[in-house]
């Protein structure tokens, strides 16, 4: 009954954006403005059309705003991987925002919320075997509810409280350019979602949390987040190994995890002298998880866990943290009124926790926004991901090796190159083909498809994808 009752749930979400749509209008602030163009799309009959827009002004006249984005792409694994092949996947994404002082009289109290629709087949878990997901759209297919929260502004709106099912990667250890790219790492990071349960407050799991941003002054701000440490926690019947399938719905809404905390701080810039002004952000974070976690190569006797007598019970660490660091900068603007460029970014996390697999990650790229004569909303970008397994782990690689006499492989650092340009075909339109090279696919983990355990291969991915928002 309650599996029911959840799926007719993020049915209702679907069922009311393909009845009245609207635009999404969630993004971060860029320091190269409007880098992935969207807008309205007009691929409809006018008279459809203008019962759409008619609909929509009503909605948004008492405060209702619903958006539709849909995001399918076709991708092919080229080489390398645990298997050639292609694949088709798509998400349609549902959201709803209500502005409860338009709607009830409360001042500054609005409520999200969003939904999705997944289908199709991953490519990381089938073809690739990354750390890196190939796509950050990615998961098993499934109707689930998101996001669902609460958010209120105090003092003049300097300081706002949200509260609700949340996602941890929608504001925090975000780089705005970063964005562009296909490659789910370029989003929330591997070293979070390789170190944190079920891969941490990330999409496709949201998970009940409170978060707190307060614009400390002009162009700085300070957030601070307190989530469920495991969106998809283990409990009852549900202990299927995969997170997606032990919370399939999204509406879990779980409390049994160990809290999971999250600090950061930004501060927006600008660069002046001659020419167009350049803008910027910086930010530094820090993250604890206040769970306990299984030793990646020792078991609760001090013994390695690929040791023929060993318990197989791994011993227990208490807790997981992380810092990092990122940076996003325009570098160049073709001229002052418009907003063809450059911007770079780059971005540091370090996880000195004895249990974590990944140490270190970094990641760096540039985009620029109309690199084309005659095409002045496409974006191109080049971007690079660097993973490092953490030592214990590959000390605990190098155990299994000896203790099996094989000379089995040891990982060690997984690295993802993606060149990507997204075009914009119509307002509200685009199409963006990428092309990816990873490198030690896994950290250069054993091909589980071969018996010898080989090590995967390099990898060779080239995708397509295609994005409606209304």
């Amino acid at each position: 009954m309650a599996g029911r009752l959840r799926s007719r749930l993020c049915g209702i979400l679907l069922a009311a954006a393909f009845l009245v749509g609207a635009p999404a209008a969630r993004a971060e602030p860029r320091p190269l403005e409007d880098r992935a163009a969207s807008g309205p799309a007009d691929p409809v009959p006018a008279g459809l059309a203008s019962a759409l827009d008619d609909g929509r002004a009503a909605l948004k006249a008492r405060g209702v705003e619903i958006g539709l984005t849909y995001i399918g792409e076709t991708i092919g694994i080229l080489r390398g991987g645990l298997r050639r092949g292609g694949i088709y996947e798509g998400r349609l994404d549902v959201q709803v925002d209500a502005d409860l002082g338009v709607l009830a009289g409360w001042q500054g109290l609005r409520v999200h919320a969003n939904a999705y629709q997944i289908h199709g087949t991953g490519p990381t878990r089938y073809h690739v075997g990354s750390l890196a997901p190939v796509s950050g759209i990615e998961g098993l297919p499934a109707t689930r509810l998101h996001e669902l929260w609460l958010e209120q502004g105090f003092l003049d709106r300097t300081l706002n409280l949200r509260a609700g099912n949340l996602a941890a990667d929608a504001e925090f250890l975000v780089s705005p350019s970063a964005t562009l790219f296909a490659n789910g790492t370029f989003g929330w990071p591997v070293i979070a979602a390789a170190n944190l349960p079920s891969g941490g407050p990330a999409a496709p799991l949201a998970t009940p949390g409170l978060r707190v941003r307060w614009e400390a002054a002009p162009k700085t701000s300070l957030m601070l987040g307190l989530f469920n440490g495991d969106p998809a926690h283990a409990r009852g019947s549900r202990l299927a190994l995969d997170p997606q399938r032990r919370n399939p719905d999204g509406t879990d809404f779980s409390l049994h995890g160990s809290p999971f905390l999250i600090a950061e701080a930004a501060r927006s810039y600008s660069v002046g002298g001659p020419g167009p002004e350049l803008t910027g952000v910086v930010k530094v974070g820090y993250f604890h998880h206040f769970g306990a976690f299984d030793d990646v190569r020792i078991d609760r006797g001090g013994v390695p866990l690929a040791a023929p007598w060993s318990s197989g019970l791994p011993a227990r660490r208490r807790g997981d943290d992380g810092l990092y660091a990122l940076f996003d900068q325009t570098v160049y603007r073709e001229d002052e009124a418009g907003e063809r460029g450059a911007a770079v970014f780059a971005r540091v996390a370090a996880s000195p926790s004895p249990a974590s697999l990944v140490s270190l990650y970094a990641d760096a790229g540039i985009v620029y926004k109309g690199l084309l004569p005659g095409r002045p909303d496409d974006v191109a970008g080049l971007g690079l991901a660097h993973t490092r397994i953490a030592r214990r782990a590959r000390l605990s690689d190098w155990d299994r090796a000896l203790f099996a006499g094989l000379p089995l492989p040891v990982r060690r650092s997984e690295t993802a190159l993606e060149l990507t340009y997204q075009a914009v075909v119509a307002p509200g339109f685009t199409v963006q083909p990428s092309l990816q090279y990873i490198a030690a696919p896994g950290g250069g983990a054993g091909n589980p498809l071969r018996p010898d355990l080989a090590r995967l291969r390099n990898s060779v991915v080239l995708g397509l994808r295609a994005t409606v928002q209304y």
